[in-house]
């Protein structure tokens, strides 16, 4: 009896290619790398983001090398209050 379902099965999805095809929805998957796709533009709140902290980050060390190599808790204070601003202003710029 397992035998003639089974007969009857290969028999009708080598006849009829609808028995053959996958339901709806249920398309092949195809196994490799994803596609390439570009990412987003950086755009000009978030340049000059980059730029502020590139520039605080001069200053750090400018202010570091001073210090004798380690930043005052004064000016550990000013530097963390300026990265904090500087993250406020984009976010406000970004909402």
């Amino acid at each position: 009896m397992r035998k003639a379902f089974l007969m009857c099965g290969l028999i009708l999805s080598c006849v009829s290619p609808a028995f053959a095809a996958p339901p709806p929805g249920h398309e092949p998957m195809y196994y490799g790398p994803p596609p390439s796709i570009p990412p987003p533009a950086p755009d000009r709140f978030y340049r000059r983001l980059v730029s502020e902290l590139t520039e605080l980050r001069e200053i750090a060390l400018e202010l570091q090398t001073s210090d004798g190599g380690t930043l005052t808790a004064e000016h550990s204070d000013l530097i963390q209050a300026r990265i904090d601003a500087a993250f406020a202003a984009y976010r406000r710029h970004r909402d």
